[in-house]
């Protein structure tokens, strides 16, 4: 079994206790933060979420997200370098159809448009090492 790897998600009060053990024993750790969101005040949500998400060493950032069936992000240039990997459901972008496993990268100043299938919800993990800004475009390419 050298070839299992334990992934956690963190959802709650009780998790963000006890994230250094969590850590320790996971291969990979994520922040559910709208399961967090729910159990604290959401003022507190961005201070804990930055001591959880951002690899001091690496400056690795990830966010677990959930688009909704049918979802279309308007088109939008991101600031850095990311890739995202898809956990449920299916992504489709300007290069394809992208599935369950799948890993979608994505190199700095990129501009892209993601949409989800309308059969079900797309879960999915956006890893980048920098905080990312997202400038939206008209379809014309200017910012908005």
């Amino acid at each position: 079994m050298k070839d299992v790897r334990l992934f956690a998600k963190i959802e709650n009060r009780e998790g963000v206790r006890n994230l250094e053990e969590i850590i320790t024993a996971c291969d990979l750790v994520v922040i559910a933060r709208g399961d967090l969101g729910s159990d604290m005040p959401l003022w507190e949500l961005p201070a804990v979420q930055k001591q959880m998400i951002v690899d001091g060493d690496t400056g690795m950032v990830v966010n677990f997200s959930r688009y909704p069936a049918g979802f279309r992000k308007p088109k939008c240039r991101f600031s850095c370098a990311f890739g995202i990997y898809i956990i449920k459901g299916a992504m489709v972008t300007e290069h394809g159809v992208f599935g369950q496993g799948k890993f979608i990268w994505y190199p700095k100043n990129c501009i892209c448009e993601q949409t989800v299938t309308a059969d079900g919800d797309c879960l999915f993990l956006l890893v980048t090492n920098r905080n990312y800004r997202l400038d939206f475009l008209e379809d014309n390419g200017y910012m908005v």
